[in-house]
């Protein structure tokens, strides 16, 4: 029967879009699968978009979950507690036991759990849609700066910006790292004199990755703006100290050093 199963979907639906959870990365493959076997019984699959929910939990929540299940989020996120449902792993093995009594008791409660499973991800497309839209939806900091980091992705500066902005002077884990975003979106921004503020405190902070990265963007700055050739090979030099250097930000470091001494007439 799954030729007429496909067939019946196809003809009924008008798919504009898709929403799933993982569906990316398991059920559509097995779906794209199944259907070329098909091909020449039922329609073609239509074009659509796709939105994964997985992949918008997983950027805001990560930080807070070990895993990322459905399941997970529902309870969580959502404050969904499922009572008497069936496990989902169990579903082949009663879906198989139906297929040899031809009992559709037996399969009641997968239908009812993958009903919940539906219901779930209209609520999660809704409550992530929140998360993204409204101003002041997001109250975590590490949430926040989860939402940042998804809009400097799809570079959305003007809203990156702003939810950073928000998380100045913030004490959470990635702080500093925020702070750092903050200052590359100033810099393509041409704020130069906010880039610059923060620049110089982190190149002063005890992460040594970040002080790196940020004396850098100092050196930069000092030389190709400020045409201050001295206070970038003071920068270059101070970073050459640093005891956890790669060999390559050594040699690109030994690089900047060698100009800057040039520009500076030593």
């Amino acid at each position: 029967n799954e030729a007429a199963l496909y067939k019946s979907f196809l003809d009924e639906v008008n798919v504009e879009s898709l929403v799933t959870y993982n569906g990316k990365s398991f059920d559509w493959p097995q779906v794209k699968t199944r259907h070329t076997l098909l091909r020449d019984q039922i329609p073609a699959l239509p074009e659509f978009g796709h939105f994964d929910l997985l992949h918008g939990s997983r950027r805001l929540w990560k930080h807070k979950y070990e895993r990322m299940a459905l399941s997970v989020v529902e309870k969580e996120e959502l404050h969904v507690h499922r009572e008497g449902d069936t496990p989902g792993f169990l579903a082949p093995m009663i879906y198989f036991h139906f297929l040899k009594e031809q009992n559709p008791k037996l399969i009641e409660g997968i239908l009812t759990h993958n009903e919940l499973d539906v219901l779930s991800l209209i609520s999660l497309y809704i409550h992530l849609s929140k998360k993204i839209l409204s101003m002041d939806a997001v109250k975590e900091h590490d949430e926040k700066y989860a939402l940042a980091r998804w809009h400097l992705a799809h570079r959305d500066v003007q809203e990156a910006t702003k939810h950073l902005r928000e998380l100045t002077g913030a004490d959470f884990e990635h702080a500093n790292q925020a702070a750092y975003d903050l200052s590359l979106q100033y810099k393509r921004l041409n704020e130069w004199d906010e880039a610059v503020r923060i620049w110089e405190t982190l190149f002063e902070s005890s992460d040594v990755h970040l002080a790196l990265k940020a004396g850098i963007e100092l050196a930069k700055c000092k030389e190709h703006r400020q045409k201050d050739a001295r206070s970038a090979l003071s920068i270059t030099e101070s970073l050459l100290s640093f005891s956890s250097l790669s060999e390559r930000d050594t040699e690109e470091l030994e690089k900047r050093k060698k100009r800057l001494l040039r520009k500076a007439g030593q």
